[in-house]
């Protein structure tokens, strides 16, 4: 089966495994409710915070450690922090697992799947990108070399932890318990993550879904959000370098 756990960690109870007895409905509104409460009062303040603290600092250009202070500070830091409140909310309450149970899984196969991951969703985007641009589905050079800095790097080393924190960890647990299902879960949080990348034509919003189906799948394999995150990591420092000239 396509989402058989590997044999090296199914042991134990997973947050990523669907609930014994289905949820009452009641408890599923509740759990949806706040789960979108918390994401976008985290959009909306961090927003907010966003514009306050550029203002602060007379609009600094992107750039330089500036780059890093926006990913680390200012993009979904605060979302981050509302969903892990309401995560912990919702664990001491009996609705959920603890947070802390996502992060577990072998150090050796979650590093290697998550490389794996991250350089197959990288050559999958890279042919993707080629044919979208052959097929004039998308303006301008597809392709033009422009190494990640380090402040990047560094930058997105929080930034996408967040994410991946906010969509493969809370709202990915929230769906599968509300639905019962890992792959309903999986379609639904990646759809919604692409659909929060506006910055993106449609092409490429199609693109993220996909590849973030991938990850859900290591995940639900691992039993863990690290791939996910290393994943991340390794498709932009990849991408980030030669994506769009």
């Amino acid at each position: 089966m396509l989402l058989r756990v590997h044999p090296a960690i199914a042991s134990g109870e997973s947050p990523y495994d669907p609930p014994a007895t289905p949820v009452p409905w009641l408890q599923r509104l509740l759990l949806v409710a706040g789960a979108a409460l918390a994401y976008l009062c985290g959009r909306w303040i961090g927003d907010l915070w966003r514009h306050v603290v550029r203002g602060w600092f007379h609009q600094p250009a992107f750039r330089g450690s500036w780059v890093a202070v926006e990913h680390v500070l200012l993009y979904t830091t605060l979302s981050a922090l509302l969903c892990w409140a309401a995560w912990w909310g919702f664990f001491r309450i009996g609705w959920m697992p603890a947070p802390r149970s996502v992060f577990r899984g072998p150090a050796r196969k979650v590093i290697v799947w998550g490389i794996l991951l991250g350089l197959a969703v990288f050559v999958f985007d890279l042919v993707a990108l080629l044919v979208l641009h052959a097929a004039g589905a998308m303006r301008g050079p597809p392709l033009a070399w422009h190494p990640m800095t380090g402040w990047s790097f560094l930058g997105n080393l929080f930034s996408n932890f967040y994410e991946e924190w906010i969509f493969r960890g809370f709202l990915f647990v929230v769906a599968i318990r509300v639905t019962s299902s890992r792959a309903a879960a999986a379609i639904a949080t990646s759809a919604l993550f692409a659909a929060v990348h506006t910055q993106y034509p449609w092409a490429l919003r199609v693109l993220i879904f996909l590849s973030t189906l991938g990850a859900c799948w290591v995940l639900l394999k691992l039993r863990s959000l690290w791939p996910a995150w290393i994943a991340h990591q390794v498709v932009d420092a990849l991408g980030d370098s030669v994506f769009f000239g």
